[in-house]
């Protein structure tokens, strides 16, 4: 990602954030802050490995690849756990792809 795209995204990020603190906040603002998280998740995990020694001995190889494996595992586990979608609009329905209501004081799609 060149230089001027990371900052676009980054300011998607922080529009989409302040967003979900309206009165009612649009899913895809959700969506944008749920994408951003996994990306620095997955890009925290990369630097981790590539920051991480070499080691030499067979067995402390081997010992760091299944801790690689143990954690990368545990990040799919975080990363694709479901949960309940517990937003609603302002009339109390299920919150799909924003609020289209006239009394609504959050953004209007």
């Amino acid at each position: 990602m060149k230089q001027y795209q990371l900052a676009e995204w980054q300011q998607m990020v922080n529009s989409a954030k302040a967003s979900l603190n309206s009165a009612c906040p649009l899913i895809e603002d959700e969506v944008v802050v749920a994408v951003a998280n996994r990306l620095d998740k997955l890009e925290a995990f990369v630097q981790w490995i590539a920051r991480d020694y070499v080691e030499s001995s067979h067995d402390k190889v081997r010992w760091q690849r299944d801790d690689y494996i143990k954690r990368a595992k545990e990040l799919l586990n975080e990363l694709y756990d479901e949960e309940p979608h517990e937003k609603e609009c302002c009339e109390g329905g299920p919150l799909t792809a924003g609020c289209f209501h006239d009394n609504c004081t959050g953004p209007k799609r």
